[in-house]
This record gives C-alpha cells, structure tokens and sequence, in this order.
C-alpha cells in the first residue's frame, strides 16, 4: 500500500490525473486538498485522480474546482472509496458539456 498524507496540488494540469495518475496496486490518500486541478489530454480522465486497475481509498480529503474530458474530480475504474469526510464537490466534466461530475464512474 502506498500512502500519501497532507498533498496539497493547486493548478496542476497533465493528460490524465491532474495531480495522481494510479495504475495498479493499492492507494491510500489523507487529509489532502487538490483544488483546480486538470486532466486535459484527448482521453482526459481524473481532473484530480485517475485511477485505473487498482484500489483507490481516499480519507479525509477535500477535491473541488476539478475540470477533465471524464471524471471531473476522480476517475476510478475500480476499487475506489471515500469516506464521510472527504468532500468531492464543483468539478468539471466536459464530456457533455458543462455537466458537473465529481466521480465517473459514479460510486
């Protein structure tokens, strides 16, 4: 299990995973802040996280103001929870338009 604890990432932009592109194995992320945040590649996925074939746990962590193609926030193929702290809300995904989606697939 790989842990990360206090990130905060503001304004970063990549193809996939605006701040964490996860590919395999376990994560866990902790009291962490990633606001503003882009995935703005052709297969933009996870404006903050885009986590394929892995388990995704994240505890205590705000995601907000995220803009990707798909999964505005997070972008989790499988394995993916939250708990009641973390708050992942006014990402944007613009597959659709102007949609907000916060967790594609919606978990």
């Amino acid at each position: 299990t790989h842990t990360y604890n206090n990130v905060t990432a503001t304004g970063n932009q990549a193809n996939k995973g605006g701040v964490f592109y996860i590919s395999g194995g376990t994560v866990k992320i902790t009291n962490s802040k990633l606001t503003e945040n882009t995935a703005s590649g052709s297969n933009g996925h996870g404006g903050a996280i885009c986590a394929t074939k892995n388990v995704l746990t994240l505890e205590g962590c705000t995601i907000t103001g995220n803009t990707a193609k798909v999964g505005g926030g997070v972008h989790a193929a499988s394995g993916f929870t939250a708990d009641e702290a973390t708050q992942i809300t006014q990402n944007t995904d613009s597959a659709d338009g102007t949609s907000t989606d916060n967790v594609y697939p919606a978990a």
